[in-house]
């Protein structure tokens, strides 16, 4: 009987973690379709305002800020989200 009750408790562990492993990603990737949609939006006020914002970073291309978005820690892609933002407001 203890077997059987260790083998299931292991069995759920293991189901839970991956359950947890999946909604983080799913999590992760709907935070990155954000990103990078708004980081266009960003790149557009740039261009509207003719503030003359340069780099990767001010790519009108959701796909490759996606991409970039999906390769760094949330973290990261927040301060460059801010780090926009910031430099548009300071634009007139």
């Amino acid at each position: 009987m203890k077997m059987k009750f260790r083998k299931c408790t292991a069995m759920t562990v293991l189901f839970g973690i991956g359950a947890f492993a999946i909604a983080g990603t799913a999590s992760a990737q709907s935070n990155c379709a954000w990103y990078a949609l708004n980081s266009a939006k960003q790149q557009q006020a740039n261009l509207q305002k003719s503030c003359g914002f340069k780099g990767d970073e001010w790519s009108k291309n959701v796909k490759a800020h996606k991409t970039w978005c999906e390769s760094v820690p949330p973290q990261v892609w927040q301060a460059t989200m801010d780090k926009r933002q910031k430099a548009l407001n300071s634009c007139k």
